[in-house]
């Protein structure tokens, strides 16, 4: 009968934890066009349920910026990492470096978008915008396509 207790008791408190973590929604797919060595953002905002302190959902809180090439069939063949923040670590990926940021207190304004400085014509493609909050996970994809003296460079 104890163990009962014990294991009806564990269930409620998994399903009380699950219920007070964030709502995570991301926006699905948009189009960015930015400039030759212009500033561009790539758009992510997420909802949070505010019932949790929020130093409790600035520890639980991953943001992860990628860029994708997609093969045939629309799967993810290549991801190279762009940047990633967690628990106030900012981690950029070499070729990004002093070119790209996310909000800080991402986890109070619902703002996980990435600001890309200093655009380059290799920027152009497709980003993955994944939001990690607790146990939600979601992401969003964003297609870059940089506009410069040689026209638009194709993303997609």
């Amino acid at each position: 009968m104890l163990l009962s207790i014990k294991s009806i008791l564990w269930m409620y408190s998994t399903l009380v934890i699950t219920y007070m973590l964030p709502k995570v929604k991301a926006e699905k797919k948009t189009l960015v066009k930015g400039s030759l060595s212009g500033t561009s953002v790539l758009p992510c905002f997420f909802s949070t349920t505010p019932t949790i302190s929020s130093s409790y959902a600035a520890e639980y809180l991953r943001i992860k910026w990628s860029k994708v090439e997609l093969d045939k069939s629309g799967k993810d063949a290549k991801e190279t990492t762009v940047l990633v923040a967690q628990n106030g670590n900012i981690k950029i990926g070499q070729s990004y470096k002093d070119r790209v940021s996310v909000p800080s207190h991402s986890e109070e304004s619902g703002d996980a978008s990435l600001t890309f400085s200093k655009l380059r014509a290799s920027d152009a493609g497709v980003y993955r915008c994944d939001v990690m909050y607790g146990v939600e996970d979601t992401q969003g994809i964003i297609s870059l396509a940089v506009e410069g003296v040689l026209g638009i460079q194709s993303c997609c």
